[in-house]
């Protein structure tokens, strides 16, 4: 009877791990698309599948004297499995979840950094631009002061060149 209790919880687990997300699934993208709720439901029906597995293995053996009091180790031995698996499951799907969360920050930062980089490089240039703006208007009024200047200097009566004489 013991063997047949055995390969009760062994129909179980894997009627659980038919009918649950498997792992490999809720690291990927189905664990990005698949809310938490919709998880649990999964993981409810996957216990009662397990569940269902390891009664039916055992109907046969119903007819033993008192079959609750030596099926009960093994009952539990099958909801440690399958509360095991669906833990596994739950921490893999809330893992996935952060990374995604994750990569969608650091995305997020990435493009800010670049569009802060972007604009820092514009304005730099815009700085230089401005610059030289102001060194061609510096030079303009100095050119404009030598030339009034020089413009008074051969003007009747106020040439300062004739006062050097």
């Amino acid at each position: 009877m013991q063997e047949w209790a055995s390969a009760a919880v062994t129909s179980g687990r894997r009627a659980f791990s038919r009918v649950a997300p498997p792992l490999t699934e809720m690291r990927g993208q189905l664990a990005v698309a698949l809310p938490a709720a919709s998880l649990e439901l999964l993981l409810r029906n996957a216990t009662k599948a397990a569940y269902e597995a390891f009664l039916a293995r055992l109907a046969s053996v119903a007819d033993a004297d008192d079959p609750a009091a030596w099926l009960q180790p093994y009952a539990e031995q099958l909801r440690i499995a399958v509360e095991g698996e669906a833990a596994r499951r739950r921490l893999a799907h809330a893992h996935a979840a952060a990374l995604a969360q994750e990569r969608a920050v650091s995305r997020r930062l990435r493009d800010e950094a670049g569009a802060s980089r972007d604009e820092i490089e514009r304005l730099l240039a815009l700085r230089d631009a401005s610059s030289r703006l102001e060194r061609w208007r510096g030079l303009a009024a100095d050119l404009a002061m030598f030339a009034l200047a020089a413009g008074a200097a051969g003007l009747p009566g106020g040439g300062g060149l004739k006062r050097l004489r």
